[in-house]
């Protein structure tokens, strides 16, 4: 009796813990939209980017800029919910005015675009904010800050980079073991299996895949 009350406890967290890694893929292919936590305006429209305002236009000082990640679809990550919001936390020390770049999901006729497409749209959003910013940049947003910063000195007044990605040899970690074992044939068939896109849930596969036991069994 007591072996079969083991066996269908352990039986029912199976279950919980497939259940869970279920939701998990949901998330990955289910379009969820999320919203961001802080209250916001369209200042632009942009190919490959919304700009956000957030904050008084036309405060005193510079426009700090904050370029959100590209592979997570949307700049959630930098204005997440209250209490997780890098511009909220920005607005609330003294920053008056906030421009986020939401980066906007590759379709098919985007297929050829490159680098200096995306730099440029950043560009134009610099200008519309005056033509000088204070950049924050983060992940893969910190990469296109820094060639902005490299290329254009003059637009940036203050450059920030957190978790960027510019030296794949630097610290320890899964990214760094799979940039240096991972053929670069490996990522020209996963463009290829998106019709001519790195499709975002491809990314996060493979984030979610780094610490499988973390995302889906814990």
């Amino acid at each position: 009796m007591q072996l079969a009350t083991q066996l269908m406890s352990e039986g029912a967290e199976l279950v919980a813990r497939n259940l869970k890694f279920v939701a998990e893929d949901l998330k990955l292919h289910g379009g969820l939209k999320p919203v961001l936590a802080t209250p916001n305006r369209v200042r632009m429209e942009l190919r490959s980017m919304t700009l956000r305002d957030y904050g008084k236009p036309g405060a005193a000082g510079v426009p700090t800029l904050v370029d959100a990640p590209h592979a997570g679809h949307t700049a959630t990550i930098a204005d997440f919910a209250p209490g997780q919001s890098l511009v909220q936390t920005l607005l609330d020390h003294g920053i008056g005015h906030v421009a986020l770049t939401d980066w906007k999901s590759a379709t098919p006729d985007m297929k050829d675009l490159d680098i200096d497409n995306y730099l440029a749209d950043l560009l134009v959003a610099v200008d519309d904010l005056g033509g000088r910013v204070n950049l924050v940049g983060l992940c893969q947003g910190g990469w296109l800050s820094a060639m902005l910063a490299a290329r254009f000195p003059e637009k940036v007044n203050a450059l920030v980079l957190a978790g960027t990605p510019v030296d794949t040899d630097a610290g320890d970690g899964p990214i760094k073991r799979m940039a240096h074992a991972t053929p670069l044939s490996f990522y020209g068939d996963l463009v290829q299996a998106g019709g001519g896109l790195m499709r975002g849930r491809f990314m996060l596969q493979g984030w979610k895949g780094m610490h499988p036991d973390e995302h889906y069994f814990k």
